[in-house]
């Protein structure tokens, strides 16, 4: 659409010139675009502009959703994988961030979007540690959980754990991301609702 518009005017600013040149006393005739005409134009994009707004906005939110799901989900397959390789217990926590050292919290929470991950061994030596999400929650079901642990030699999890993650300020049917984690270790992203 700019580059049509640049071409025209790049048109009408050589026609200019052709009958300029003609003499000093040539009567020019100057072409441009009318005020109805501009409106018209400004208008059009206000309204194709009001209407992408709303879906972009959705658009970001779904794909940060979708990120932290994804991230996730590495973290709690890494951390199963970790612990059939080291064949002992491996563990996926909620990071405490004011220790010195990378420790699991604490004080057990099943909110996870206000902590960054930590792995940590049977010994809790950190393994590996995720960076907190951001405008996004995680919350683990049931409300008991608070990490999530993985078995030696089988990678088992023990019990059903789901983790859900939503957009901060959105609710709704298939907004979210969840990942599903069975007592077997095997975990799945689905679909949530926030």
């Amino acid at each position: 659409m700019i580059a049509a518009y640049i071409d025209m005017v790049g048109a009408k600013l050589e026609r200019c010139w052709v009958e300029c040149s003609g003499g000093a006393r040539a009567r020019v005739k100057v072409e441009g675009f009318t005020l109805v005409e501009m409106m018209v134009s400004v208008s059009i994009f206000a309204i194709a502009l009001a209407i992408a707004i709303p879906n972009i906005k959705s658009y970001i939110s779904t794909s940060r959703t979708s990120s932290v799901a994804g991230d996730l989900l590495v973290a709690v397959r890494a951390a199963r994988s970790e612990a059939v390789v080291r064949g002992t217990k491996v563990s996926l926590c909620p990071a405490d961030t004011t220790a010195s050292s990378p420790t699991c919290l604490s004080t057990g929470t099943n909110d996870w979007s206000k902590y960054g991950w930590l792995m940590v061994d049977a010994s809790n030596n950190s393994i590996r540690q995720w960076a907190k999400p951001t405008n996004v929650t995680v919350v683990l079901t049931p409300t008991t959980a608070t990490q999530l642990s993985f078995t030696g030699a089988t990678g088992t999890a023990g019990s059903d754990v789901n983790i859900a993650i939503c957009p901060v300020g959105v609710t709704g049917t298939g907004v979210g991301r969840g990942i599903a984690i069975k007592a077997s270790g095997r975990s799945v992203i689905n679909v949530a609702t926030c």
